[in-house]
C-alpha cells in the first residue's frame, strides 16, 4: 500500500525541461514525496550501485534485491551490451518503488563501457580542434546516444587539466593543459548534453590534471597551491557550475593545501561544504568517484566509508561496496545524532529534483505501465544517429590534426613523381586503411613493421610512416618501442624527406627521439577510419 502511494506522487511529475542556467529549483511534487519517504528508503536514495549487463542472472537478482530491499537511488550502468544494458535497466524499474538515476561513463560515448556502440573521438581531440560548436554538437550526439540505452547522466566531461603529460590516468580524456579552453569546450560540452535532457557530470574535482599515481591504484598527492589551483586547475570547474551543469564528481586526491590532515578530497567537508557549496554557491548534486577505488577505499572499512563521504557534504554514494553494511552504518549514526534527519533531508531533496530535471521518471513510469516493458528505439532513429555520430566525429577529427612546427621537408606534397615507401608501424588492419587512402593519390611501395631492409630504403626517394595504436584506452600513452624508434632514426638519417602520421594519442610523441630537418610529423589524434 505503501509503496503505491509513493508511485502515485511521482506520477505526478512533470518531465522538466532545464529551467535556464540552473538545475536546482523548487518542486512541490518533490516535497510531498519526501514527506512521505520512511528513513530507509532516504538512506537508499543515496546509493549508486554498479550494475553489469554482462553478468549472470545471480547478479540482476542481487541488485533487484538491492531495489526492493535497500531503496537504491541509482545504478552505474558498467561493462555490457546495448540491449543487455536495457533489459535490465527496465527490470530494475520496474522493481523500484522511486525512479532510478541511472548513471555510466560516457566520455566517448557509450563504447566506453559497452560492446558494439558507436566511439567518439576523445576529449583532447575535441581540445585540438578547439571549436565550441563542434563540442555541443559532441554533447547533443553523446546525449541521444544516453537516451537510448536509459542512461540520465552522463559522467562526463572531464574538466582536468591535464598538465602533467605523465598522468597515468586521465591523458586524452582531458582537453588538454590550457584552463581557458577546457572552460569553453567543458561549457558547451555541457549545454549539448542537457539540452537533450540528459544531466552531465563535470569531473574529476578539484583537479586531477596534475597527478602521476592512478586514484585507481593509491591516493595521489598533488602538491598545488593555491594560484595554480585557482588559475589553472579551478577555471572549468567554474565555468561549468555557472553554466548549470547537472552533477560535479568529487576526486580521491591528497591535496596539503586544500586538506592538511592527507584525508581524500572526497572525504573532505572544506573541499566540499566550504568551497563548492559555500564560497561557490554550487546547488546541484556532489557526487564521489567510485567508493572501491583505492584512493578511497584504504581510507575506512564498508560502511564506515559511506558514512564519511556523506559527512563530507556528497549527495550520491557512487560504488558504495556493501549496501547492507552502510546502511546500517546510517542508522546508527542517526540514532546517535552523528548526522541529522535534515541533511538527509537535504540531500535526498536534491536527488529527487535532479530525477526530476532528466527522463528518469519517464524510464520509470514506462517500466510501470507493463510486465515486459521496452525502451523502444525505432530502425530509422538510430540510423539517424549514426549518420549524425558520423558527421560530428569526422568534423572533430579534420578540425584536430595538427601539423607540429618542425622540419622543413615540403608540405604539400607537390613532387609526385619521388619513388615514396609507406611503412606501416602497429594495427595491421588500420595501416591497410591508409594504405588504400595513399594509393589514391600516388602509387608507392608499402610495409607493415619495422623490419624494412636498408637495400630498400636507399632505393626509395621518400617515406611516409603511419604509425597506429588502438585509442581504446585514451589515459594510455603508447611509447614507441626501442625498434620503432631506431626505424625513425635509420630513416631521417637518410636525409630524406619523411612523413610520419601519427594516429594515435599525441602524449606518445614524447617518446619519439630526436629527429632531423627532413621530418615533419602530422598528429592526427584517433586511431580511426576518419582520421
Amino acid at each position: 500500500m505503501y509503496t503505491r502511494f509513493l508511485k502515485a506522487i511521482f506520477t505526478t511529475f512533470l518531465l522538466a525541461v532545464f529551467p535556464g542556467k540552473r538545475l536546482y529549483a523548487q518542486s512541490f511534487n518533490v516535497d510531498s514525496a519526501l514527506s512521505t519517504m520512511s528513513v530507509d528508503e532516504k538512506i537508499g536514495q543515496l546509493f549508486m550501485v554498479a550494475a553489469y549487463s554482462n553478468k549472470d542472472g545471480g547478479h540482476q537478482a542481487e541488485l533487484e534485491k538491492l531495489v526492493r530491499d535497500y531503496h537504491i537511488g541509482g545504478v552505474i550502468a558498467m561493462q555490457g551490451g546495448p540491449e543487455r544494458q536495457k533489459k535490465l535497466l527496465q527490470r530494475l524499474q520496474g522493481a523500484a518503488a522511486l525512479p532510478l538515476l541511472v548513471g555510466q561513463d560516457a566520455e566517448w560515448g557509450q563504447a566506453m563501457r559497452l560492446d558494439s556502440t558507436y566511439k567518439f573521438p576523445t576529449s583532447l581531440t575535441v581540445g585540438a580542434a578547439g571549436g565550441a560548436t563542434e563540442a555541443y554538437d559532441l554533447g547533443h550526439a553523446l546525449a541521444d546516444e544516453c537516451s537510448a540505452v536509459g542512461v540520465h547522466i552522463s559522467f562526463s566531461p572531464v574538466l582536468d587539466v591535464n598538465t602533467n603529460p605523465n598522468n597515468p590516468i586521465i591523458g586524452a580524456r582531458s582537453f588538454g593543459s590550457d584552463p581557458d579552453l577546457a572552460n569553453e569546450l567543458g561549457v558547451a560540452l555541457v549545454d549539448g548534453i542537457q539540452d537533450k535532457g540528459v544531466l552531465a557530470c563535470g569531473k574529476h574535482f578539484p583537479g586531477h590534471g596534475d597527478t602521476y599515481q592512478d586514484s585507481h591504484k593509491t591516493l595521489p598527492k598533488v602538491d598545488r597551491t593555491p594560484s595554480e589551483l585557482m588559475e589553472v586547475d579551478w577555471v572549468p570547474f567554474k565555468g561549468a557550475i555557472d553554466a548549470g551543469v547537472g552533477a560535479i564528481m568529487i576526486a580521491h586526491l591528497n591535496i596539503p593545501f586544500l586538506e592538511p590532515s592527507g584525508k581524500p578530497t572526497s572525504l573532505s567537508r572544506k573541499v566540499i561544504q566550504e568551497i563548492l557549496r559555500d564560497q561557490w554557491g554550487y546547488e546541484g548534486l556532489v557526487i564521489t568517484d567510485a567508493l572501491n577505488m583505492k584512493g578511497a577505499a584504504a581510507f575506512a572499512p564498508p560502511g564506515e566509508l559511506e558514512l564519511a563521504a556523506f559527512t563530507a557534504g556528497n549527495d550520491i554514494l557512487l560504488f558504495p561496496m556493501n549496501v547492507p553494511k552502510a546502511t546500517k552504518g546510517f542508522r546508527n549514526a542517526l540514532a546517535k545524532d552523528k548526522i541529522s534527519i535534515r541533511s538527509l533531508d537535504e540531500r535526498v531533496r536534491r536527488i529527487l529534483v535532479a530525477k526530476s530535471n532528466c527522463r528518469a521518471h519517464a524510464d520509470w513510469l514506462e517500466a510501470q505501465k507493463s510486465d515486459d516493458p521496452t525502451l523502444q528505439t525505432s530502425e530509422h532513429d538510430s540510423f539517424e544517429r549514426e549518420d549524425n555520430n558520423q558527421r560530428v566525429s569526422f568534423n572533430l577529427i579534420r578540425n584536430a590534426a595538427t601539423l607540429l612546427e618542425h622540419g622543413i621537408a615540403p608540405l604539400p606534397i607537390k613532387n609526385l613523381e619521388q619513388d615514396f615507401l609507406h611503412i606501416a608501424i602497429g594495427d595491421f588492419e588500420s595501416g591497410a586503411t591508409v594504405k588504400e587512402y595513399l594509393d589514391r593519390y600516388v602509387a608507392m611501395s608499402h610495409h607493415h613493421g619495422v623490419d624494412v631492409d636498408e637495400r630498400e630504403i636507399a632505393l626509395k626517394d621518400a617515406f611516409v610512416v603511419s604509425f597506429h595504436q588502438n585509442t581504446k584506452n585514451p589515459w594510455r600513452r603508447y611509447k614507441l618501442e626501442a625498434h620503432e624508434k631506431e626505424l625513425l632514426e635509420r630513416l631521417a638519417a637518410t636525409g630524406k624527406p619523411v612523413y610520419i602520421l601519427h594516429f594515435s594519442n599525441p602524449y606518445g610523441i614524447l617518446s619519439y627521439p630526436t629527429l632531423g630537418q627532413n621530418v615533419r610529423i602530422l598528429i592526427l589524434y584517433e586511431n580511426d577510419e576518419y582520421a
